[in-house]
């Protein structure tokens, strides 16, 4: 790809009664320095004023921006994010949740590393120093991409999509079996900042749920013979004991 040449990007953005934090989610879209080519905005049954506020909001989205509204039943995340990935019609997508928002040159600095390292599949921000690839098996002891700060190409996402039966870490399944047999990585300059932590409904605050969803990872992945017995019953422990550290650190917050 040429350096002067752009890539496209859709930004998808699942939302369910964000009526507090879907404006500045959006409007921090709206004033990147390099823009996508769509937005697409996924409705997930909200009850709220979302759905007025996304009208407005498509008002007032700049004329060179594609802003798509979607509306379902409420089915969760998972089927509001491939919902909106199968609508795209670009060759990146950048998933960006409804309670958070971006600095201003996160899509420019997508854009700039997709240039120069054409063979990475997946991307991800979040505070990092320098820019590392993450092997399959180094994944499998942490989870390196958070959802609001990852581009990813579509026809990769249509091919791992993310798993519509499960509500916690499913995002973790689809990057686990990404690069299981493809390039990922991390890179500087992305990040995704939350509008109102004391407004979220976060599943941060849903620890088991969470220590469960992943486990279920390792044991999709175990059936699937993409990792070994020994390395199965390694991860797991490896993991229930972060999980156990996060309760007392929770505990000793309060």
């Amino acid at each position: 790809m040429s350096t002067s040449e752009k890539i496209n990007i859709a930004v998808v953005i699942p939302c369910y009664n964000c009526s507090e934090t879907i404006e500045q989610c959006i409007n921090s879209v709206f004033t990147q320095s390099f823009q996508p080519k769509e937005i697409i905005v996924i409705d997930d049954g909200s009850k709220d004023a979302t759905i007025e506020k996304l009208n407005k909001l498509k008002e007032l989205c700049p004329p060179n921006i594609k802003f798509v509204v979607l509306q379902q039943e409420n089915s969760g995340p998972s089927v509001a994010r491939n919902k909106g990935v199968a609508a795209a019609s670009t060759e990146w997508i950048a998933f960006l949740d409804s309670d958070d928002y971006w600095e201003k040159r996160n899509l420019e600095y997508f854009d700039q590393f997709i240039k120069e390292h054409e063979n990475f599949v997946l991307v991800g921000g979040g505070k990092v120093e320098r820019f590392e690839e993450i092997p399959f098996k180094k994944l499998l002891f942490k989870n390196f991409f958070q959802t609001s700060c990852t581009l990813a190409k579509k026809d990769i996402m249509e091919k791992y999509k993310f798993n519509e039966r499960q509500k916690y870490s499913e995002d973790f399944r689809s990057w686990l079996l990404i690069a299981e047999h493809h390039k990922v990585c991390r890179i500087p300059g992305m990040l995704a900042l939350e509008v109102k932590p004391d407004v979220r409904n976060g599943l941060s605050s849903k620890l088991w749920k969470m220590e469960k969803g992943e486990l279920s990872n390792f044991w999709y992945l175990r059936k699937k013979k993409s990792i070994s017995l020994p390395s199965f019953i390694f991860v797991c422990s490896y993991s229930y004991i972060k999980f156990l550290k996060r309760v007392f650190m929770q505990y000793l917050s309060k």
